[in-house]
């Protein structure tokens, strides 16, 4: 039988936006929106996301959430369907221009 697996994705403008280290291997950040994440598996139940800043595609997305929250510009951000502490991780992020 398949196993059906769900990702996250929310749209709107960034509400939280912290960067955590941990003072030694942990280098994250989480982000939420202004909005309900849709679709995030049960196990991210809070409706925020998070990104690794130790990969440059984490760094990219980090880079682009900040230029979004400075520009006041909406986002659209979708998960990668795994969680960590009930953040679901990254996938894609999106700058909306509408």
């Amino acid at each position: 039988m398949p196993v059906l697996s769900f990702a996250g994705t929310a749209t709107g403008l960034i509400d939280k936006f912290v960067v955590h280290h941990n003072g030694s291997d942990l280098h994250k950040y989480d982000v939420s929106l202004n909005g309900n994440a849709k679709d995030q598996p049960a196990e991210c139940n809070n409706h925020e996301f998070w990104g690794d800043l130790t990969t440059e595609a984490g760094r990219a997305q980090y880079s682009m959430l900040l230029a979004a929250v400075m520009a006041g510009r909406s986002v659209q951000i979708d998960g990668q369907s795994s969680c960590f502490h009930g953040r679901e991780a990254i996938r894609n992020v999106r700058l909306i221009f509408k």
